[in-house]
């Protein structure tokens, strides 16, 4: 399932200063883009506006060209656009496979009379939720962490466990917040393996905030860079600076 989001004008101020100034923003259905630039330049506040956690002073946010600017951020989540955090804001006492069954509420709501009384329609459901978790943890290699709590996690893994969480709530959107933070470099490749799978399996659009430019590079279907809240260059053709120093588009 996937949708096409848009931005149109985007205005967010702070005081004087302009985090944003006149941002417009297309993501295609199934499309990656990558946002890129450095500090300041308004990459987390478009996220914010995205995802309904930040309310621009001007401008709009289409969600398959409807107007979704005054919708609240649980709204637009119920609506199926999801928004990943750098730090992982996960319930850190939980296990990994309780945090899955718990976002897998929305798609397969069990409701309160059938959990107090074990109803045999709340079974049924319970055991299609529980198959559901294992699947989505196989599809995204969380299967050996599903009994280990969130705080003994990994960085990595939890990065991957809420991508699994974005996956049990039927993303159509995806915003993810600097995936690869604080992923030690032999987690990115399977990072990037999850991401790809997740846009062939959901056929999700993803809007990518993201440091690491090859990663972006490797990933992203186009690339929009911004600098100090206005959009520099965007698309397919954006060249990034790779590792060595070289160049690549």
């Amino acid at each position: 399932m996937s949708a096409r989001l848009s931005a149109r004008g985007l205005v967010v101020r702070y005081g004087g200063l302009h985090a944003l100034d006149g941002v417009d923003l297309d993501v295609a259905p199934g499309e990656i883009v990558g946002l890129v630039g450095g500090n300041g330049a308004g990459k987390t506040t478009l996220l914010g506006c995205l995802s309904g956690h930040v309310h621009p002073q001007e401008g709009r946010v289409l969600l398959d060209g409807v107007d979704i600017s005054r919708w609240r951020a649980d709204a637009r989540a119920g609506s199926g656009v999801i928004r990943t955090f750098q730090d992982a804001r996960l319930f850190g006492t939980m296990r990994a496979g309780d945090v899955l069954l718990l976002a897998g509420e929305r798609a397969e709501h069990s409701g309160l009379l059938g959990s107090l009384c074990a109803t045999p329609g709340w079974r049924r459901a319970e055991r299609r939720r529980v198959a559901s978790v294992r699947a989505i943890a196989a599809r995204v290699g969380l299967e050996p962490f599903l009994d280990v709590a969130v705080a003994q996690l990994s960085t990595g893994v939890r990065h991957l466990l809420e991508l699994a969480c974005a996956v049990s709530l039927r993303a159509s959107v995806l915003l993810l917040d600097e995936p690869s933070s604080g992923l030690a470099s032999a987690e990115l490749g399977p990072l990037e393996d999850v991401i790809r799978g997740l846009r062939a399996d959901t056929a999700a659009s993803i809007v990518m905030v993201e440091h690491d430019l090859a990663l972006v590079a490797r990933l992203a279907d186009a690339v929009v860079v911004l600098e100090e809240g206005h959009v520099r260059v965007a698309g397919a053709a954006v060249v990034l600076p790779a590792p060595d120093g070289q160049t690549r588009s």
